[in-house]
């Protein structure tokens, strides 16, 4: 599977869901242009890697016009400004992604997770990296594309609120071999990737 189809056939399938999705036109706040997402790794996943998971996202909301902007935390290098505004969450415009190696509850098969409140504001998610990979073996899909993918779907639950699965496409509630590939499928004219 082309990876290059893979990522047109995510950013299709998200346009879709945030332009059609009732929830999204109910929920999103229009005024959200630019998200600050501030990122850390505590997964110890290679720099190269990280950049790779975060060109995925940004340009899957960038197809729905959503800007984002990545922080990486937690770096020895950080200034004092930097690492004050790694702590810093509005919402809906500075969020936070955390990367761990596997989640506290190990049952269940969940890529991510998102902290939401009862009204629908949260600011963290977390992405299961191993979980990943798991599936990323049963799927001829590279694991920046993959892991990019879920980035995407947790950021979406941030600004979509509760109930934002949806049956298909990046909001989809779980993520099996073959849906990545049916998604991959969806881009079909070049036009549209």
């Amino acid at each position: 599977m082309n990876p290059k189809s893979l990522l047109g056939g995510v950013r299709l399938v998200l346009l879709q869901e945030l332009l059609i999705s009732s929830v999204w036109s109910k929920e999103l706040h229009p005024e959200v242009t630019t998200v600050q997402v501030s990122l850390l790794n505590d997964a110890q996943v290679s720099p190269t890697l990280i950049s790779e998971r975060e060109k995925v996202a940004t340009r899957v909301f960038a197809r729905a016009g959503v800007n984002l902007e990545w922080l990486r935390c937690g770096l020895r290098s950080m200034t004092d400004k930097e690492r004050a505004s790694c702590t810093e969450s509005v919402f809906p415009t500075r969020l936070h992604l955390r990367l761990i190696s596997h989640p506290i509850h190990p049952e269940g098969i969940a890529l991510g997770v998102t902290y939401l409140a009862e009204d629908g504001v949260g600011f963290q998610a977390d992405i299961f990296c191993d979980r990943g990979a798991r599936l990323q073996e049963e799927s001829p899909v590279d694991l920046a594309i993959l892991l990019g993918i879920v980035m995407a779907h947790e950021l979406g639950h941030r600004l979509l609120g509760t109930s934002s699965h949806s049956p298909a496409g990046i909001m989809r509630a779980s993520w099996h071999p073959k849906h990545v590939q049916s998604t991959a499928s969806l881009c079909l004219q070049p036009r549209l990737c």
